[in-house]
């Protein structure tokens, strides 16, 4: 098979496509769990994703979905940890 600048043109707006479509999925799915920003750059990296190979945007959404779906790490640190244990057992902070 010969490859001709029409089948470059016809791959690349396919995948494009591809990335556009996986890209609104990402957008979607992180309006509904609360990071629109997540989701927004999701979206931008699998349309420039779809641009360069037609594998890419397939990536970036799992490595998307991921990041969307986990918990925020917990904010407290070890030390205000004890100084609650601590003042539960002494009625009293240290």
């Amino acid at each position: 098979m010969e490859i001709t600048p029409n089948t470059l043109m016809y791959t690349l707006v396919i995948s494009i496509g591809l990335g556009i479509i996986l890209g609104l999925f990402l957008f979607f799915f992180g309006r509904k769990k609360g990071k629109q920003k997540l989701g927004m750059i999701g979206l931008f990296i699998s349309i420039i994703g779809g641009a360069i190979g037609p594998i890419l945007p397939l990536l970036v959404l799992v490595f998307f979905t991921f990041l969307i779906s986990r918990k925020s790490p917990v904010d407290s640190t070890a030390d205000e940890s004890i100084k609650e244990a601590d003042k539960d057992q002494t009625g009293s902070a240290l």
